[in-house]
């Protein structure tokens, strides 16, 4: 198990909104990202059976109203697929999505659009089911990856990229 650091933060952050709105109607999503390459905010729909993938580029003024472009479907195989949650690394060239019981990983060639990227045979890592495992981060060096469920006192699992 993990042991969480004792380093706090305790500085403050003004956060800017920005309203999102889909171009084919509500989604439920639960899948944010950002794309350090492209430049790019990701959001990958959760409750269907192919979900959906839009992006706006992170150029905006505070209080937008920004109409996401959807990019491509996708369909994820298995009992309980709807996505919650994902990660690109760091540096970009790497993509985790991740389901209740599955984490999928992709590897970036060059500056090829994630969108694109997720639409090729992803590759599957371990991973234990949680829960209600909702959460997933590389860790900054991109060589593993974090997963935690919701939940009061939530166990933290540590998980290396092979």
């Amino acid at each position: 198990m993990l042991k969480p650091s004792t380093t706090v933060f305790t500085g403050q952050v003004d956060a800017v909104p920005l309203y999102l709105k889909y171009p084919d109607g509500p989604r439920d999503a639960e899948t944010m990202m950002i794309d350090p390459v492209e430049k790019l905010l990701y959001i990958v729909s959760k409750r269907e059976d192919s979900v959906r993938v839009y992006t706006t580029p992170l150029a905006y003024k505070p209080g937008d109203t920004v109409i996401l472009t959807k990019r491509s479907t996708l369909f994820f195989e298995g009992l309980r697929k709807q996505i919650t949650a994902g990660d690109i690394s760091k540096n970009g060239d790497q993509v985790l999505i991740k389901s209740y019981s599955r984490v999928y990983y992709w590897k970036r060639k060059g500056k090829e659009p994630i969108w694109k990227l997720l639409m090729t045979p992803a590759r599957e890592l371990p991973y234990s089911r949680e829960r209600q495992g909702e959460a997933i981060g590389f860790t900054i060096d991109g060589t593993s990856y974090y997963t935690i469920s919701e939940g009061v006192h939530p166990q933290v699992y540590h998980y290396k990229i092979k």
